[in-house]
């Protein structure tokens, strides 16, 4: 029974994480604020608990990466003294 409990769990996850490679950032991010409340429940089993967590670890690695897609396409536009505008790639903002 629990073997069937795993793999159910296992596969369950799987599909969310093709679905969740879908979510907008905004989506991602409303979704992991809905877990982080459903975990703060204090009826919330342990079982219940290690999937929320990991669902939620899911998407912060699915926001982060999407941020990162962000930041790699930003670009900085800086004003010349004669006026002119010439624009370079944003550095330096990464945490790591």
């Amino acid at each position: 029974m629990f073997r069937d409990l795993r793999f159910v769990l296992r596969t369950s996850n799987f599909a969310l994480g093709v679905v969740r490679m879908k979510l907008s950032f905004e989506d991602g991010l409303k979704r992991l604020e809905e877990v982080l409340r459903e975990l703060e429940q204090p009826a919330v089993t342990l079982d219940a608990s290690l999937g929320l967590f990991s669902e939620g670890v899911d998407l912060i690695r699915h926001c982060r990466t999407q941020l990162d897609q962000a930041e790699e396409k930003l670009q900085v536009l800086l004003e010349e003294p004669d006026g002119t505008v010439i624009s370079r790639e944003l550095t330096g903002l990464s945490d790591d």
